[in-house]
């Protein structure tokens, strides 16, 4: 995925994760609606596995993330490698541990990525996910609802050709988002230990430790 891809992918995880409160079988994404802007926090563990053709076996990064209301945003990779997005009231932060155990500011295009689809972001919080300008939305609903995520930029299209989000059988809990990226060639991010509005330190969003 490249640089651009990755901001667009954060954001659309950190989007749909924050709306685990569906209705018992959401019909129509008025109901996403309406439980999503109930969310005053949230944090999760999660575990990305990216498959390529060219890779022997996939990789697997591990990590954590956290939310609160109405726009804040820390997404955290632990393994392999550290890095780690601020977002707070619009503005966009990512750091990377170096190899001297500090964290250094990163000013590179997957900074700009997320700062393309913040506008997104904040529709999405809100569980409006049939609104956005980036992505069409549909809802397969039933005991586990999928929301499908189509691009509409064919640009966009080259590197993502779709999301799917799967809920659990666990009312309202998001169990994974996968990403496609065209043939052979995906990003899946599976979601455990999910609290919802607990208290949050707000100086988490503000400074990398």
């Amino acid at each position: 995925m490249n640089k651009l891809g990755i901001g667009i992918a954060i954001a659309i995880v950190i989007a749909i994760a924050s709306a685990p409160r569906m209705a018992r079988a959401a019909e129509d994404f008025n109901e996403l609606r309406r439980q999503a802007e109930a969310i005053k926090s949230i944090s999760a563990d999660f575990t990305q596995t990216k498959k390529m053709k060219l890779l022997k076996k996939p990789l697997v990064s591990k990590g954590r993330f956290l939310y609160q209301s109405p726009d804040s945003v820390r997404w955290e990779y632990q393994t392999p490698i550290r890095t780690v997005s601020l977002v707070k009231g619009g503005s966009v932060k990512r750091f990377n541990l170096a190899a001297d155990g500090k964290w250094r500011a990163d000013s590179s295009s997957a900074v700009e990525g997320m700062r393309i689809v913040m506008e997104q972001i904040t529709g999405w919080l809100a569980g409006r996910f049939d609104e956005g300008t980036l992505f069409s939305a549909s809802l397969v609903p039933g005991d586990r609802p999928v929301v499908i995520l189509s691009p509409r930029d064919k640009e966009m299209a080259r590197f993502i050709s779709r999301v799917e989000v799967r809920f659990s059988n666990r009312p309202g809990v998001v169990e994974a988002v996968e990403i496609f990226e065209g043939e052979a060639t995906s990003t899946l991010i599976e979601f455990s230990s999910v609290k919802l509005d607990e208290a949050v330190d707000s100086r988490q969003f503000e400074a990398v430790e």
